[in-house]
């Protein structure tokens, strides 16, 4: 039976410079107090991550890194983005779907003038909610047992998603 995860109020969570914004990273070489992890008690439980910064970098690869192993240590299951990079031909936009062109989790970039409301490239967002969707279908799969259909799209299937995308965030400007 599914559990509840407590989320973490506005704020909590948030960090900068390649950290995972905690201030007491935790030591997972070290058992945690009352030993979940020898305990496995996340064991084969799904995880998955998402970072966001204001340079185009920013380390987010290393906090995505960071998370996986953590969620690896504990034995969790990790799930990737699922979606081809994008901007990276001729006729890429901001707008692409997975820009940034990761595949160990979701990326984005707001820049540093715009206010935590706002999101730089409309092409992020989608990636987010593609992603979000990606992660309850599996969920759906891991916990109920319900068939999955392996959705497999072509370079052209990513540009007509970008290309809309693109619409759509020219549409809301």
């Amino acid at each position: 039976m599914p559990r509840r995860v407590q989320v973490p109020e506005a704020g909590q969570g948030l960090g900068h410079a390649g950290d995972t914004g905690r201030e007491d990273p935790p030591d997972l070489d070290g058992a945690p107090a009352g030993g979940t992890r020898l305990g496995q008690e996340w064991k084969d439980k799904l995880a998955g991550g998402f970072t966001h910064s204001a340079s185009q970098n920013g380390d987010k690869l290393f906090s995505l890194q960071q998370l996986a192993v953590f969620a690896a240590q504990m034995n969790m299951q990790w799930i990737s983005v699922g979606d081809a990079a994008g901007n990276n031909w001729t006729g890429g936009t901001v707008h692409d779907v997975n820009r940034l062109g990761s595949w160990l989790g979701v990326m984005g970039q707001t820049n540093v003038d715009e206010g935590p409301d706002e999101v730089g490239a409309h092409g992020d967002m989608v990636t987010a909610e593609r992603y979000g969707a990606r992660v309850a279908e599996l969920t759906a799969r891991w916990v109920h047992g319900r068939a999955y259909e392996i959705r497999r799209n072509t370079l052209e299937d990513f540009r007509e998603i970008s290309a809309r995308s693109a619409a759509e965030a020219k549409a809301r400007t």
